[in-house]
């Protein structure tokens, strides 16, 4: 990204009021951004000179606003169960197929980390630039984080026990103390 980007006549801004203490919407504003940060919001003036450097983006049919903030994601696994869980459904469990499909799917690393970059680029198409990552520790995790350009903070998932089906009808725990040991300590690295 450019050391300066204005974003010229914005459709709709979504902006902060700090007398009101609250959001707004504007509509025609130029918003200039320096060094990564928002540096002013103006009405739109097409006479204005843009600033010597500045990367300019017409923003004459889109809204600006801040990046969304995802504090929950599994994007190691979502993508991998996608079409089974909304598609396959147990009847005798009202219809998911959440305990099925956990047992059916388990990726390898190499397939966590597809998986990751994907999820990581419908989040960011979808105007997330923040997550809080609660995947199992694999060894290109946290490589994968940094290169996405995301906000990331790495929420270690490890787990004590796993569920698993002995009926259609009946879920049940598998503990494993001694595992659950090892992936919280890699949780922890």
């Amino acid at each position: 990204m450019p050391a300066t980007t204005l974003i010229r006549n914005a459709a709709w801004t979504a902006e902060w009021d700090a007398a009101a203490g609250g959001h707004f919407y504007g509509q025609g504003k130029d918003v200039l951004l320096a060094d990564g940060r928002i540096a002013a919001i103006t009405p739109h003036d097409p006479n204005a000179p843009s600033p010597a450097g500045a990367e300019v983006i017409d923003a004459s049919k889109l809204l600006v606003m801040p990046g969304l903030i995802n504090i929950h994601t599994h994007p190691t696994t979502e993508p991998a169960g996608r079409g089974v869980r909304e598609d396959h459904g147990v009847p005798e469990q009202q219809m998911t197929g959440l305990f099925e499909r956990l047992q059916a799917f388990k990726l390898d690393q190499q397939g966590q980390a597809a998986a990751m970059r994907l999820a990581y680029a419908e989040l960011m198409s979808a105007g997330v630039t923040s997550v809080v990552d609660l995947s199992p520790p694999f060894p290109s995790w946290l490589s994968i984080m940094a290169e996405s350009g995301l906000r990331g903070w790495a929420g270690a998932g490890y787990a004590a026990a796993r569920w698993g089906m002995s009926a259609p009808q009946t879920v049940t725990w598998m503990w494993n103390r001694e595992d659950a040991r090892r992936q919280f300590d890699a949780a922890k690295q």
